[in-house]
């Protein structure tokens, strides 16, 4: 997806789990494009827009941002995927502005709410690890290959690109609506009375 939106100068700057559904043939749909940005040949936006979770550090800082935005919240999203909560989260969206800038990622352990280690292959870590770097230009996806550099990381070794955008490779697994939807509903049940206190 932000191969294509960016190489059109667009910006997608809201990626995360209720803004992706599925569709009955398994593949992803990205839903809401509301928050989404044409460059128009500017090197950077200034408008603070996302969830607070996924939020880039440059964001949050007010530096400005571009495409190196969307590749940090395909790294939370990809965290948050494989260990069913985003690396950095505080109950006060203010405390989780102060851990992503410290950005003191954590791949699960003794002493971390963010997992457990056996949900990280060290592929996933190094993927993680590089999609969350500091300096946006750092970013993988951010160098002259582009998405080029994140399709071809070890993490993504065993998917075919070329039938997966062709929409003919089988999906890994069928989803369960239903489940999906309630599982989100709880997760974020249980964030809304963390933020309010209830």
């Amino acid at each position: 997806m932000f191969e294509c939106l960016h190489s059109k100068d667009i910006i997608y700057r809201d990626l995360k789990t209720e803004n992706l559904l599925i569709a009955p043939s398994g593949y992803l749909k990205v839903a809401d494009f509301g928050f989404a940005k044409r460059l128009d040949g500017s090197d950077k936006t200034w408008t603070l827009c996302g969830t607070p979770e996924h939020l880039a550090p440059e964001i949050i800082q007010n530096k400005g941002h571009n495409k190196a935005a969307d590749w940090w919240t395909l790294g939370i999203n990809i965290y948050e995927f494989l260990s069913g909560e985003p690396p950095f989260f505080d109950n006060t969206p203010i405390g989780t502005y102060r851990k992503i800038i410290a950005g003191e990622l954590q791949f699960g352990g003794e002493d971390s709410d963010s997992g457990d280690p056996e949900d990280f292959s060290a592929d996933a870590q190094d993927l993680i690890t590089q999609m969350l770097s500091k300096e946006p230009s750092q970013r993988l996806g951010c160098g002259k290959r582009g998405a080029r550099d994140v399709k071809e990381h070890p993490f993504f070794a065993t998917m075919d690109w070329v039938r997966i955008v062709a929409a003919v490779a089988a999906p890994a697994a069928a989803a369960d609506p239903l489940r999906a939807s309630a599982g989100r509903a709880l997760r974020h049940g249980a964030r809304a009375a963390a933020y309010t206190g209830d």
